[in-house]
């Protein structure tokens, strides 16, 4: 049976656990992984306790299996959109033995959900390769607008 529930700040070992799952499957190595465990716990229990991030848990048989989330970005309010923040999809990810069951897809409409109930007009997201299908299937498009980073 598969449950999806709110994310809370005790579960912030497991999310940072999951962020590892997703970041591996972006290719970081281990190692890497293994030396961001403890600043991403530290993260997730501090944003989840203020609301700057919220997330939820998918869970098949009592067991751990997925999670999503959505940061907040502040963004100048308008007439079309009066909100001072953003959403934006982060920290998609399933564990690798429990794909293929839909729960990515039942997370992802779980997070949209709440958004949209929130009277949110606009959710952005990174998109991995593995995930760019999903995303589309739920009405993500390509943004025409170029990013640009700079490293310093």
């Amino acid at each position: 049976m598969t449950a999806i529930r709110p994310a809370t700040p005790t579960d912030a070992p497991l999310l940072a656990e999951l962020r590892g799952v997703m970041q591996a499957d972006n290719g970081v190595g281990q190692e890497q992984i293994a030396r961001d465990l403890a600043t991403w716990q530290a993260w997730f229990a501090e944003v989840l306790a203020s609301g700057e991030y919220v997330a939820w848990v998918a869970e098949v048989d009592g067991q751990s299996a997925g999670t999503v989330g959505l940061m907040f970005f502040p963004q100048i309010p308008s007439a079309a959109d009066p909100h001072t923040r953003r959403p934006q999809v982060a920290n998609m990810a399933v564990r690798p033995e429990f794909r293929r069951r839909g729960l990515a897809g039942q997370l992802l409409g779980t997070a949209l959900a709440w958004a949209q109930a929130g009277g949110y007009r606009h959710i952005g997201l990174n998109a991995a390769p593995m995930g760019i299908e999903l995303y589309r299937r739920a009405g993500f498009t390509e943004n025409a607008n170029p990013a640009m980073t700079l490293k310093v």
